[in-house]
């Protein structure tokens, strides 16, 4: 029988003849035990029996020994005692065995055995059964003790044992046959009524025939249910290969399908890849890869994506992964897009991509998503160069400075330009005649329709009121055509031009007051002569007239400050003409004050009252008395415009020192000592916005053609060419303060200043001979009578031309030149430097009403020529002829 590890046999034979030897076994240990414990009863019965015969042998002679004790006889006792020993070593000897007397202190009395077994038996202290493994073999024994001599006395016998186990041995042969014929028998029976069914039973199904019955009923139903089973498989295998054949159908519809789809992803641009819901890299396709930068689909493939690519945010900031908007739909179940987020490539840079990314779903139940990206990186260069291109298009619009909107076809306001709105406000969506005129329909003329009508260029000008007033604005419509040449809307820019024709407004004012001007300068010069020469012939009248004659002086008084009058008059036309010579010399404020007072009250009405509050102290400031007399006028007559109904004007001149807390807490001035003008009024004040707009050239309140707007621009002008301050402080309806500081001049400019009357005092003349060149016949008669009552020798000339030739003839024997400005044919400049180009040594003094339309201030310092304005004084120009002849240094070496 062939027995398999596997087969039913093999597991039913193993156990049963392991359980057979372990039976087997069991048998042979019990009954060598029982065998053991047999030979010790029966050594312990033999050894116990010789051992009691031993006893009654020692029994028996107990008595004697006692006797022989008590009878004290110590021979006696010993025969006894030897004859004893005899009788019990014979005893050993008859019977076959053996044994010892060992006394109390363990000497041996007697003993059968040799000294080595002996010695050996003697060392077991024990009472009773004894068993000794010797040397010589098993021994048992029995001791007992002998109380009357203390004898320990052992009985010894051999072991038997060999003999009885050699019997009991034999059973062993037949209990292994025993057991050998069951498993035989057991065999025999398995492999009938167990194997051979079963082999029946297996070689049918492998035949996949029906299994047939074997009497066995356990069988008979395994083999039924069997070849249930087997039509059951049958039917099964019918039904499975129609499946499978389908399956195999749906499978290559399938791989199709999968071939078509993966050849669309190979082919697409855009990326895509999947991941799992824990971010878990899926699938991609190889544009994926490209996009990514990456070799390979495997370097991407069953890796955290996220990590790899999409770890932190355009500007570097980490992007955790709860925040990632494609790991968000597989929380969601949403579908989302980003148009404008990075991905990072393998070699760590960014790459701008746009995504979408949609859950994969399966029962309901979100697996993971699938992510489409595409790189937008020439999208976002494009519409970086749009933005770009739009700022530069709005930079260049916000840089024009005007107004620009855009309206289509329907006058509905598409845009505007920060500055339009500025204009007009924010209207973008409305109407453009309903936000901005308040009309239902357009505007008659409306530039826009006009451009829609006939796709010119129209322009229109336009004026809207404001809180700041009235603007004017310049609209100029362009129509915008698209790329079929129709107009679709209009452009309509906007110009503010109300500064513009505020300035033109201004330039007309300023060239009408330039005309003006040059009217004022010509009749100031001829007026200048004119009271040249009043003036003039006053002071020779009054030096020629006799003491005793007051009348007549005070009559020539009269005409000298008639005179003295118009000269003043005459200043203020040339400041006006902005033709006057400014001339800086050391005057006293009070005396400038107090000698315009009569003109100030000529210029304002009956109705004001001028109270001027004057020191007794000098206060001597380094000015030209005729600007500071402007000052007086113009601010007299603003105050007095102020005051329509009357008031007060009040004029003070004071002294004040500025020291560092002044100039921090007031915002302006130096330290030091100051003249403080103070001119103020109870008239109508000003506003703050007016208040900050007075020194603005052509600033006026009053109404059109009351007011130039230059007299406070002149005022500020003058005070900051004398190196002073302006203030003014006003209320409405309660009246202005102005304060001007004027710094005081140095203790020695005081010994400057001009005192007492130009008629006192002796006057120096000379013998030279002076060279008078005026065009004014009245005034050069003057001129000569003057200089010859002088002692002077007098040439005269009517021009520059006629000077310059009369100095050719005779420039040896003329000492000094005497020139008007302003001549016909040849100004006084010009003659000056053809007899200069004679004679560099030549001295020369220029007298004229203006004459720095012909010499500048450079040309006398350079020149080295001396200016008399006009009108002249008698004392004056004596008095600079004289300095100007006795001065010692050459003109060349200056010049």
């Amino acid at each position: 029988m062939k027995i398999d590890s596997r087969s039913l046999g093999y597991r039913l034979f193993v156990p049963i003849l392991t359980t057979i030897a372990i039976i087997t076994f069991t048998l042979l240990i019990l009954i060598n035990y029982i065998t053991h414990r047999i030979l010790d009863d029966y050594h312990r019965f033999i050894v116990s029996g010789h051992n009691e015969e031993i006893r009654s042998l020692l029994d028996s002679s107990i008595a004697e020994l006692t006797m022989a004790k008590l009878l004290d006889k110590p021979a006696l006792v010993e025969a006894k005692q030897k004859s004893l020993v005899e009788a019990i070593s014979l005893k050993w000897q008859r019977r076959e065995i053996g044994g010892l007397i060992v006394d109390q202190k363990g000497n041996t009395i007697v003993s059968s055995f040799s000294p080595a077994l002996t010695a050996e038996i003697s060392k077991t202290t024990s009472n009773g059964f004894i068993n000794i493994d010797s040397s010589q073999g098993r021994l048992y024994g029995q001791a007992s003790i002998f109380h009357p001599w203390d004898w320990r006395v052992i009985t010894i016998v051999r072991s038997e044992s060999s003999k009885l186990i050699n019997k009991v041995y034999y059973l062993v042969p037949l209990v292994a046959v025993g057991s050998l014929t069951m498993l035989a028998a057991l065999l025999f029976l398995l492999r009938k009524k167990l194997q051979n069914p079963l082999t029946t039973m297996v070689n049918a199904v492998r035949k996949e025939e029906a299994v047939s019955k074997t009497g066995i009923s356990e069988f008979d139903d395994i083999g039924q249910a069997i070849n249930d089973a087997m039509n059951r498989v049958a039917e099964r295998t019918t039904d499975l290969a129609v499946e499978l054949a389908e399956r195999k159908r749906a499978e290559a519809v399938v791989r199709e399908r999968e071939a078509r789809i993966r050849l669309l992803l190979n082919s697409t641009a855009e990326g895509i890849f999947g991941v799992n819901t824990d971010d878990i890299c899926t699938f991609c396709n190889p544009a994926c890869c490209r996009l990514l930068g990456y070799n390979q689909e495997d370097d991407l493939l069953g890796k955290k994506i996220h990590d790899l690519i999409h770890h932190s945010y355009p500007d570097g900031r980490p992007y955790p992964l709860e925040e990632c908007r494609v790991y968000e739909v597989c929380r969601t179940g949403h579908g989302t897009h980003v148009n404008n987020e990075v991905f990072f490539k393998a070699d760590g840079s960014s790459l701008p991509v746009e995504y979408w990314s949609y859950p994969l779903s399966e029962a309901g139940t979100v697996r993971g998503a699938v992510v489409t990206f595409i790189d937008i990186t020439e999208r976002k260069q494009a519409e970086e160069a749009l933005r770009s291109e739009k700022n530069k298009f709005e930079a260049i619009i916000a840089a024009l400075g005007d107004g620009l909107s855009i309206l289509d076809r329907d006058y509905k306001i598409l845009f505007q330009n920060e500055v339009h709105k500025n204009f007009f406000g924010d209207h973008t969506g409305e109407i453009c005649f309903k936000a901005f005129e308040q009309k239902e329909n357009r505007c008659p003329g409306c530039p826009v329709a006009l451009a829609f009508d006939d796709g010119g260029i129209h322009s229109k000008g336009k004026s809207y009121k404001s809180p700041e007033g009235v603007r004017h604005f310049e609209k100029t419509v362009s129509p915008l055509r698209d790329a079929s040449g129709t107009i679709v809307a209009g452009i309509e820019v906007v110009r503010d031009i109300t500064e513009r024709q505020r300035a033109e407004e201004q330039l007309r004012q300023a060239q009408k007051m330039e005309s003006i001007g040059h009217l004022a300068g010509g009749v100031a010069h001829d007026f200048n002569n004119v009271l040249t020469v009043v003036q003039g012939y006053a002071e020779l009248l009054h030096h020629e007239i006799p003491a005793s004659f007051s009348l007549l002086h005070n009559y020539v008084d009269e005409i000298a400050a008639a005179s003295q009058h118009g000269s003043a008059i005459t200043r203020q036309i040339l400041a006006f003409s902005r033709k006057e010579t400014i001339t800086i010399q050391s005057v006293n404020l009070n005396d400038l004050v107090f000698a315009i007072e009569k003109m100030l009250r000529r210029l304002v009405r009956e109705d004001i009252d001028i109270q001027i509050n004057i020191g007794k102290k000098p206060l001597v400031i380094k000015a030209d008395p005729g600007q500071i007399d402007q000052i007086l006028i113009n601010l007299t007559t603003n105050a007095r415009d102020a005051m329509p109904e009357g008031g007060v004007l009040h004029i003070a001149v004071e002294q004040i020192s500025l020291d560092q807390e002044f100039t921090l807490i007031h915002g302006y001035g130096m330290p030091g000592d100051y003249a403080l003008l103070i001119i103020s009024d109870t008239g109508s004040g000003m506003d703050e916005t007016v208040q900050k707009q007075i020194f603005d050239p052509f600033f006026t309140t009053k109404e059109v053609g009351k007011g130039t707007g230059l007299g406070l621009s002149m005022v500020y002008g003058i005070v900051k060419k004398h190196g002073g301050y302006i203030n003014v402080y006003s209320e409405r309806d309660v009246g202005t303060v102005f304060k001007i500081y004027l710094p005081l001049a140095d203790d020695s400019s005081q010994q400057g200043i001009i005192q007492g009357s130009p008629n006192s005092g002796e006057l120096l003349g000379g013998t030279e001979t002076i060279l008078v060149v005026e065009d004014n016949s009245s005034l050069r008669l003057l001129l000569m009578t003057i200089l010859e009552r002088a002692g002077y020798t007098v040439i005269e000339a009517v021009d520059g031309e006629e000077a310059v030739k009369k100095y050719t003839q005779l420039k040896d024997s003329i000492h000094l030149a005497m020139l008007d400005g302003i001549m016909p044919r040849k100004n006084g400049k010009q003659a000056l430097l053809e007899m200069r180009a004679l004679n560099p040594y030549l001295k020369a003094i220029i007298v004229s009403g203006y004459a720095e339309e012909i010499f500048s201030r450079n040309d006398l310092t350079e020149l080295q020529v001396t200016f008399i304005a006009k009108p002249i004084v008698r004392k004056e120009i004596l008095q600079k002829i004289r300095e100007v002849l006795d001065s010692s240094e050459s003109i060349a070496q200056k010049t």
